[in-house]
């Protein structure tokens, strides 16, 4: 059985969110009957989906709390329940900037990750309004995102040779 790990981009019903569950959509309804993946959402993905959700009867969902839940805390949760399911393999579904410390904070937590198509994340876009600020534009998100990778590299969360190495480019 796989296992599809959509993490969020931005707060709320933004534009990158719903694409995002666009992704998981399609990456579901392609599955075959008999091998539907387990879906690990956090919570605006999974908003998203309610309609699809109700059909399809699977959801793990990553709720937040205190308003806030980071890249590692969603993966370490997606982890714990991978395991209790008895899977290790996983397809990760992010915004293609945030895509590389996702894929590095997997590797580190020990997922073993199938690629998603290229074609499916590369058109997710920047949100023009969010309150998560670093999320409207590429120069916003590399603002924030240099020093998230530095934060994440000292507290042992990613390897930067497993950010430079993603999968996705």
């Amino acid at each position: 059985m796989k296992v599809i790990v959509a993490l969020s981009f931005g707060a709320g019903p933004v534009l990158a969110n719903y694409a995002i569950s666009l992704v998981v959509e399609k990456l579901y309804d392609c599955a075959p009957a008999n091998e539907k993946p387990i879906l690990i959402l956090q919570e605006e993905i999974a908003e998203n989906l309610k309609e699809c959700l109700e059909r399809w009867h699977v959801i793990h969902e990553v709720v937040k709390k205190d308003g806030y839940i980071g890249t590692y805390e969603v993966l370490t949760k997606a982890k714990e329940t991978m395991e209790e399911c008895g899977v290790d393999s996983a397809i990760l579904v992010a915004h293609p900037a945030h895509y590389p410390r996702v894929e590095a904070t997997a590797k580190k937590l020990g997922f073993k990750l199938e690629k998603p198509s290229k074609g499916d994340l590369m058109y997710i876009p920047y949100n023009a309004i969010d309150l998560q600020w670093w999320t409207n534009s590429p120069l916003k998100w590399w603002a924030r995102e240099v020093p998230a990778q530095l934060l994440y590299f000292l507290k042992r969360y990613i390897r930067f040779r497993d950010v430079f190495r993603c999968s996705l480019y």
